[in-house]
């Protein structure tokens, strides 16, 4: 087993891993960078365009972000646009959409007019439109609607439905390969810091840096674990899965008020970036004990990262005793169900498209992912958005949506934190990347 140096290690080849790879060999200095990667290709799990929603986030739509994050996340999509707007050739990787935020009764309808008032400002596109709108643009969201049922939309025709896979692919494309070097079929079983660096063995090669970005979603957490980083949390792995059309249902992305206490998207249907005449509609939630989508194998890797205790174990009971969530949980352990699941589901689905069927869904095998929940044991709550874990000179990264819409924005704020591990030796030229995707 051949020993192999680099200035730096990136673990994880999925979005976030291939951003940052791009980031550091176009505007850093350095000059030897490895990507370890355990599957053949770049973005084969939860960045597969089977595993998420292929939706850009610029916080628009999505009702679970007050305003200051919404703002946060426009930032960070609007990175990603900049660099699919300036690909040469689309090929694949992503199509402008439509997007909507549907309110059905008073209630919702209130509470989505304080938010366009709001918003408005901050994104000078989106639109608030009435019945009659929304049934020029989605007819099938009016058919068959109950009219003493009042709806209300915000519009948007500045959408992006991505294959984060491509992107992924292109990223590394893309990259100055004099610095950078990948390693596919490389699967790490320990990282382990010896004197002024830190040894990854792998089942391939042993690999050796000074600094260390561990962005391996789900599994990001136990390698920290291990290193003694991040012993205050849990992970809680929460599997979605999309329910398809075999026909086009929809014209563009539609989404549904978001109960705020939950850090779960709420039901939405769209675009499939693979086959534009089909719908897909999700993300169901289920809580399961893996760390990788259909791998039982991982299960022993989920109590070792939980770090099973008395403060996990009361964390668990706490988020499940609040109501909202126990309902949320015990509706889609029901869609699940063999047989009756999709019924289930249908009737959920029935908020956007009233006359739907249950002919008209089918499931596909291997359609959805896991979402790598963070949870603080010792606060006992869910922590909302994205987490980064610091040690000496390794970073920890772990993205649940909309990670891959931050993934330009992570890897802006971790080359910083990098340059900042070198203590000079290396510069970060921060003024061109903004040009390049900020400015």
């Amino acid at each position: 087993m051949a020993n192999k140096n680099f200035q730096l290690i990136v673990a994880g080849g999925g979005i976030t891993g291939s951003a940052l790879l791009y980031t550091l060999s176009r505007y850093t200095n350095l000059q030897s960078i490895a990507l370890l990667e355990k599957h053949d290709g770049l973005g084969q799990a939860n960045t597969s365009g089977l595993r998420n929603s292929q939706t850009l986030h610029f916080g628009d739509i999505e009702t679970n972000y007050n305003l200051e994050k919404a703002k946060k996340v426009k930032i960070g999509a609007s990175m990603v646009a900049k660099y699919l707007d300036r690909l040469p050739s689309n090929n694949g990787i992503f199509l402008h959409s439509n997007s909507m935020i549907l309110a059905i009764g008073e209630n919702e309808i209130k509470t989505l007019k304080e938010r366009f008032e709001q918003f408005k400002e901050a994104y000078p596109d989106l639109k608030r439109i009435e019945a009659d709108e929304i049934a020029k643009i989605e007819p099938q969201i009016m058919q068959g609607r109950d009219p003493q049922i009042p709806v209300l939309a915000l519009y948007s025709t500045t959408g992006y439905t991505v294959n984060y896979q491509k992107l992924a692919e292109s990223f590394v494309q893309n990259t100055d390969k004099n610095k950078t070097e990948i390693f596919f079929n490389t699967k790490i079983k320990s990282i382990k810091k010896s004197g002024d660096n830190y040894i990854v063995t792998t089942d391939q090669d042993t690999f050796t840096a000074p600094v260390v970005v561990v962005a391996l979603g789900t599994h990001s957490l136990l390698f920290a674990k291990h290193l003694g980083y991040g012993l205050e949390y849990a992970v809680l792995p929460v599997i979605g899965d999309y329910y398809t059309s075999d026909h086009r249902l929809l014209n563009g992305k539609v989404y549904t008020m978001q109960n705020e206490k939950l850090p779960f998207a709420a039901v939405h249907g769209d675009p499939n970036i693979f086959d534009t005449a089909e719908t897909r509609f999700g993300p169901t939630a289920l809580s399961l004990p893996i760390l990788e989508r259909g791998s039982l194998k991982t299960l022993p890797d989920f109590f070792r990262s939980a770090g099973f205790d008395w403060n996990a174990f009361m964390t668990i009971v706490k988020i499940h005793s609040d109501p909202d969530i126990l309902k949320f949980i015990i509706e889609n352990f029901i869609f699940t169900l063999p047989f009756i699941g999709r019924s289930a589901f249908v009737k959920n689905i029935a908020k956007i498209i009233p006359t739907i069927k249950k002919s008209d869904l089918q499931s596909k095998k291997g359609l959805g992912g896991i979402r790598p929940q963070l949870v603080n044991k010792k606060e006992r709550r869910l922590l909302l958005g994205a987490a980064e874990i610091l040690g000496d000179k390794i970073i920890f990264n772990v993205t649940p949506s909309p990670g891959a819409t931050a993934c330009l924005q992570n890897a802006l704020g971790m080359t910083k934190k990098i340059e900042e591990f070198f203590g000079g030796q290396i510069q970060f030229d921060e003024t061109s990347f903004k040009r390049d995707f900020i400015d």
